[in-house]
């Protein structure tokens, strides 16, 4: 009866599902028991390793094919520049390599355009910006108004003679953050001209007025636009009486500002303001909201 034990025993097999190649173990026997132990380590081991070695070949396929594409090549003044491709990456960053995959199913990642200078890659905005040039192009709110102050109060202090030239293609925005912008034109030593592309709406246009007299231009396609100030408020009576009260100040505010810019008599800005006018640049110009118009091809 013992016999049959142990031959029994030794004759169990360590497999999952049935394997083509049974494992005889023989679990009566210590070192035999060992030896398995450290095969089943080693195979799993080099599972991992077999794993990692795929995933890192599969990183690398996909970052050369990324460094394949073609780079943006803007010509310059004084040379042409080239963006390089980029390099290809060795990262085996577990969330990197699921963002890539990601991008890579959506397509290809939008590339900003830019310039490659002795100082390093330039996007177009920064090229825009050491030409003393600042580009407001979206509603005007609070951090709008933070980048265009910051832009002009960096270009006043890297040159304090040179001009600045603000393009403006705004549909309006908040009334405090386009007098902040206003106050720092005034403020910075730098004469800060405007030119409007496309649309200079409700209170962009007082942006394009207040620039530098001689230095206020539209393009001939360009459509200026002006009205009294526009707000909405709730709550309370006495909230809202003050809320109204705030919005006649600002009219009146603004209306005066209009007198100042274009020489026009209160009465006839504050029909002009009324309700929303268009001006054509001409009209603009004639009106005193602009000093000249752009000539173009068309």
């Amino acid at each position: 009866m013992a016999s049959s034990a142990a031959s029994l025993c030794s004759h169990i097999y360590l497999s999952n599902c049935f394997p083509a190649n049974p494992i005889h173990t023989n679990y009566c026997n210590r070192t035999s028991l060992l030896y398995t132990k450290r095969r089943s380590e080693q195979k799993n081991s080099l599972n991992l390793q077999t794993q990692r070695k795929n995933k890192n070949q599969y990183q690398r396929h996909f970052n050369v094919m990324a460094a394949s594409v073609s780079p943006l090549h803007l010509p310059a003044t004084s040379g042409e520049f080239r963006l390089p491709a980029p390099s290809p990456s060795t990262s085996t960053s577990r969330d990197l390599g699921y963002n890539s995959i990601r991008a890579a199913k959506k397509g290809n990642p939008p590339i900003m355009p830019g310039l490659l200078t002795p100082a390093g890659p330039l996007d177009l905005l920064s090229v825009l910006l050491r030409s003393r040039v600042v580009f407001i192009g979206q509603p005007i709110n609070a951090q709008v108004a933070q980048r265009v102050i910051s832009q002009l109060m960096t270009l006043a202090a890297v040159d304090p003679d040179a001009d600045i030239l603000m393009y403006l293609n705004c549909p309006g925005g908040s009334i405090y953050s386009i007098l902040a912008i206003y106050d720092c034109m005034s403020w910075i030593k730098p004469k800060v001209g405007t030119v409007c592309f496309g649309v200079a709406a409700s209170q962009a246009a007082l942006l394009l007025a207040g620039g530098e007299k001689g230095m206020r231009y539209a393009m001939p396609n360009s459509r200026i636009m002006i009205h009294q100030p526009q707000g909405g408020c709730g709550g309370n009576i006495e909230d809202v009486w003050r809320q109204v009260n705030e919005l006649v100040a600002s009219r009146d505010k603004l209306d005066k500002m209009y007198v100042a810019f274009t020489g026009q008599p209160l009465e006839n800005v504050q029909r002009f303001t009324d309700r929303d006018y268009f001006f054509s640049a001409a009209e603009a110009m004639e009106f005193g909201l602009i000093d000249g118009v752009l000539e173009t091809e068309y």
